[in-house]
């Protein structure tokens, strides 16, 4: 159900509510501000899942470095453009486009958790119809090595959940 900002008490409301119940580093840059006039939506959980299948590609926050030097969260989520695509690792280029689609400030431009749902099955039914190799639907880089793909050990996940509290 959608929050309305109506009034200076509703901004602080909210405002102290994201900042207790919501980690920063998944933080929806409308959350930050709260801006009087504005309405909240499921569009912070679809930020949320975009910043968690960062993380699943590869294996940071898109905010850490930001935040290990001390930069403020609040204006990195405001410049989603500067987050790094690392062209080394095996993330295809649908995926990438699939995540940025996610991560866009205004939250009326974000998709919706159905879009988002439609476009992954698409993905999974044309892989599974065509009995395509993952790389062919985009889902795996066919230019990175066996090695360079390969499922993260149990100790690298647990490393990387502990850099990112």
């Amino acid at each position: 159900m959608p929050i309305e900002i109506k009034t200076p008490a509703d901004h602080h409301k909210h405002k102290e509510d994201a900042e207790e119940l919501c980690s920063m580093m998944y933080r929806a840059p409308e959350l930050f501000n709260c801006e009087i006039g504005s309405t909240l939506t499921t569009a912070v959980d679809v930020w949320a899942l975009g910043v968690c299948l960062y993380e699943f590609m590869y294996l940071e926050n898109p905010f850490n470095k930001t935040y290990e030097q001390g930069g403020s969260i609040a204006l990195a989520t405001q410049s989603p453009h500067m987050i790094k695509w690392i062209s080394e690792k095996s993330v295809s280029q649908k995926t990438i486009e699939l995540i940025k689609s996610i991560l866009i400030v205004d939250p009326e431009k974000r998709p919706t958790i159905g879009e988002l749902r439609i476009k992954v099955i698409e993905l999974l039914d044309n892989w599974n119809k065509s009995d395509s190799e993952p790389s062919e639907i985009g889902l795996i880089d066919p230019e990175k090595t066996e090695n360079e793909q390969r499922e993260i050990t149990d100790e690298e996940f647990d490393l990387a959940m502990r850099q990112t509290n």
